[in-house]
């Protein structure tokens, strides 16, 4: 029973340990993963970053990153912060604009270069990769869209510009010949409502366009 035991926890280990790859190979893992972070994560965190995301700026630099136990744990892929970052689709994030969270495929490249023990020296020529376009976000309504507002006699102008600033839309406001003061109490509700109810207290008129709103003085 004790020889399976030590059996099993030398599987363990062995599982565990780093895993020496030859040389032809780990240029291979690491021309990879070099590709993958290039195309992946160096938008957030690449050199050329003056304030790179987490004060991390260094992700094409295999080397220095291998060498900073923070980030990767050679040999150990499941105890290395980086892996766990990317395997979670924390780096790069679901929802960011541009790039889409790394592949199935693309996470075992990374858990495969750290279990080798991180190699950096890369090959004359870097591997080629096919990487998906990250597919636009698609737009809010002006119903998804929620805003929060206290005001007490403002200017209608300045309030639009407020509102299109906080809900990040477009407002084209046509101000009358007499500027009408608006006051609201609205907390986390619809933008299209809070704007509904803004133009009948200044008599205006609104009207989309796409996710424009276009306010104007009402015909008399």
């Amino acid at each position: 029973m004790k020889r399976i035991v030590l059996l099993l926890v030398a599987s363990i280990v062995a599982t565990n340990a780093q895993q020496p790859v030859s040389k032809e190979k780990a240029l291979d893992l690491a021309g990879n993963v070099h590709v993958i972070f290039e195309h992946k994560c160096n938008e957030c965190h690449g050199s050329q970053l003056k304030k790179p995301e987490g004060k991390f700026g260094y992700v094409l630099d295999l080397k220095r990153m291998a060498d900073n136990e923070d980030y990767v744990i050679r040999g150990k892929p499941q105890k290395s912060e980086l892996f766990r970052l990317v395997n979670e689709g924390e780096m790069p994030p679901d929802d960011h604009p541009k790039t889409p969270p790394l592949t199935g495929e693309e996470k075992d490249v990374v858990r495969r270069w750290i279990q080798a023990g991180a190699p950096h020296e890369l090959p004359a020529v870097l591997p080629k990769r096919t990487f998906a376009v990250a597919a636009p976000a698609k737009a809010k309504s002006p119903k998804d869209i929620r805003v929060t507002l206290d005001v007490r006699d403002q200017p209608a102008a300045q309030l639009f510009a407020d509102i299109a600033k906080e809900a990040k839309i477009e407002i084209a406001y046509t101000a009358p010949k007499n500027e009408p003061r608006l006051s609201i109490t609205f907390k986390n509700g619809p933008l299209n409502e809070a704007l509904d109810y803004l133009v009948l207290c200044g008599n205006l008129t609104l009207r989309w366009e796409g996710e424009k709103a276009i306010i104007a003085p009402a015909k008399p």
